[in-house]
């Protein structure tokens, strides 16, 4: 279980993002933000790939997977959600991907601390990112979900 849902983490099950801070000027075209978007989770999932990898040949246990969460994984997923916020959205979108970013962050909290506080626990349960893919998969962020 501890390395599928590692692999889930760190190749972008997680992957996403609080609010596109816009004056409504410089608003991208949709193509534009799903293909910058998408351009963001693809480089952020490459960058932690490497020490995934050399991580899993370690068969790690609980403890070693959480601090590689708070030192490696968790700090990528945020940049990225950063970076997804930092993009002006289009109009017809803004809602869908504003509720997405808020989402994740709040996934990402919430895992963060049971990865913190119970290790083990974190390895137990579903995939708390699934809603999270489904949201990004549905505004046609696919790199950043699960599909």
């Amino acid at each position: 279980m501890l390395r599928k849902l590692l692999i889930v983490v760190a190749t972008g099950g997680l992957a996403w993002l609080s609010a596109c801070g816009s004056d409504g000027n410089d608003r991208l075209t949709l193509e534009q933000f799903l293909a910058q978007g998408n351009e963001i989770c693809v480089t952020g999932d490459a960058a932690t790939q490497a020490a995934t990898d050399e991580l899993l040949a370690t068969q790690p246990d609980a403890a070693a997977f959480a601090v590689f969460y708070a030192d490696v994984l968790a700090p990528s997923i945020e940049g990225q959600l950063d970076d997804l916020a930092a993009l002006a959205a289009p109009a017809d979108i803004e809602d869908e991907v504003d509720k997405l970013l808020a989402d994740a962050r709040a996934a990402l909290d919430s895992f963060s601390e049971l990865v913190a506080s119970d290790p083990e626990a974190a390895f137990s349960g579903d995939d708390p990112f699934a809603d999270i893919d489904a949201q990004a998969d549905a505004i046609g962020l696919t790199s950043c979900g699960g599909a």
